[in-house]
């Protein structure tokens, strides 16, 4: 089953996750660009684990398109796509050498994205979600959770 974006509302439900941490995968549920309904602390790093994480969340009947932060590339966008049934748009702050770029500007921030959506989506989605900081909300999110775990000593 894919979910479709037939309209972009205030409050789409999007996961963010951010891979950019050593060994640490998150994911933020956002409403739009504003309010936090929860986290998914991934425990694999492979895409076949994380995109069945994803089905078990409680979450997963509302969501509407996954925000992937992920610079080192360690999950296969296309998979998750296809497993999820979820639209994947992936976010960088450099230059994407994927097919379907897109470039974005805020109050002279810049990102990139590439998906597979129209371009219109993706427009609509990351200008909803993007409300402060050089990332949009979700990813944005993640990426915090990403570092204050990974930054964490460990005790044994």
């Amino acid at each position: 089953m894919t979910h479709q974006i037939r309209t972009v509302k205030p409050e789409i439900r999007i996961l963010g996750i951010d891979a950019c941490g050593d060994g640490a995968i998150v994911g933020a549920i956002v409403r739009g660009g504003l309010y936090l309904d929860g986290i998914l602390n991934f425990q694999e790093t492979i895409t076949g684990n994380v995109s069945e994480q994803i089905h078990q969340s409680r979450y997963y009947p509302e969501l509407r398109v996954i925000m992937l932060h992920d610079p080192k590339s360690r999950l296969n966008i296309r998979q998750l796509w296809k497993t999820t049934g979820l639209p994947v748009i992936a976010i960088t702050k450099t230059r994407l050498r994927l097919r379907h770029n897109y470039t974005l500007e805020k109050r002279n921030k810049i990102i990139y994205a590439s998906s597979q959506l129209n371009p219109e989506t993706i427009k609509q989605v990351i200008h909803l979600s993007w409300t402060i900081d050089d990332l949009p909300e979700p990813v944005r999110i993640a990426h915090l959770l990403v570092n204050s775990i990974s930054s964490r000593p460990f005790s044994r």
